[in-house]
């Protein structure tokens, strides 16, 4: 491959003012050159405004995409916080409720024994009214045995002829008081 001829201008350009006098060309391409040295750096200051508001338009963007960024990860952190709020409120709700179910079997408990103490009740009940009606009949001797003692016990052994069993000492004993 052949190397692309260099034009007249870039030759100037590369070498500068020394290039320009050594080219033995008329003032009129020498000026030509040095107004390319010249304009083309104002051009490149006329192009700044342009690249500053595109390096601003660049800079907002950036900002833009890392406050993005930052509310995405804010976001993120938060979903991340409530999820385990959540699921620690599971855990809480599990454990309250298995401490319900134990509070249930003790009411359970406690409420299966107050039946059986009140069924042990009505039984002692029922046991006590079968025994007054059969000391019903003994009721009136229970009554002058209280009242008048010593001479309930003659009469018993005056009337039958024996002894009763509770003689003795339990009689004197039974007439002093």
């Amino acid at each position: 491959m052949k190397p692309e001829p260099v034009t007249e201008l870039e030759r100037l350009h590369m070498g500068g003012r020394a290039a320009i006098r050594r080219s033995g060309k008329g003032g009129g391409q020498a000026l030509a050159a040095l107004l390319m040295l010249v304009l083309v750096p104002a051009m490149a200051a006329a192009a700044s405004p342009k690249e500053d508001e595109t390096r601003r338009d660049l800079r907002d963007a950036e900002r833009l995409s890392n406050e993005q960024l930052a509310a995405r990860k804010e976001a993120a952190d938060r979903a991340a916080r409530a999820a385990a709020e959540t699921l620690r409120l599971a855990h809480e709700r599990a454990e309250a409720a298995a401490r319900l179910r134990v509070a249930e079997a003790a009411t359970a408990a406690v409420a299966a024994r107050i039946d059986a103490l009140a069924q042990r009740r009505r039984d002692a009940e029922h046991r006590l009214k079968a025994r007054a009606e059969a000391m019903q009949p003994l009721w009136p001797l229970i009554e002058r045995l209280s009242l008048y003692p010593a001479e309930t016990l003659l009469a018993f052994v005056a009337n039958s002829g024996r002894v009763p069993p509770f003689s003795g000492a339990t009689t004197c004993t039974g007439a002093t008081n």
